[in-house]
């Protein structure tokens, strides 16, 4: 299985991570306003949020709120696929905006 990598920009709000057979570990880092959303495709993956460990498989969902301590450390060594959406979240933003970028992220290109 190839490991692979890729990343799109969809705007300057959303950010998207797509991880294949992904066996990297990531040490404790924060994203400066940045709400973080994944989902884990294949495999297992263990997320630490702010201090707490969970281990995470395929369709499960977890979300890191902008600027918290996190680590994604994978499980075994067959590796993890899974995509991770970054979403800027500005302070003035309600709702019903965040709904829309959440909506966008989430289109199927036709």
């Amino acid at each position: 299985m190839t490991n692979q990598i890729s990343y799109q920009k969809k705007n300057d709000d959303i950010e998207c991570v797509h991880y294949k057979n992904w066996t990297k570990a990531y040490p404790p880092h924060t994203h400066a306003e940045h709400l973080t959303l994944g989902i884990v495709e294949d495999g297992s993956v263990c997320v630490v949020i702010d201090g707490k460990s969970k281990i995470y498989g395929a369709g499960d969902e977890f979300q890191i709120p902008p600027d918290v301590l996190h680590e994604i450390k994978p499980v075994d060594d067959n590796g993890y696929s899974m995509l991770v959406t970054c979403v800027r979240i500005q302070a003035s933003r309600d709702d019903g905006e965040l709904v829309e970028l959440k909506d966008s992220i989430l289109e199927q290109p036709e």
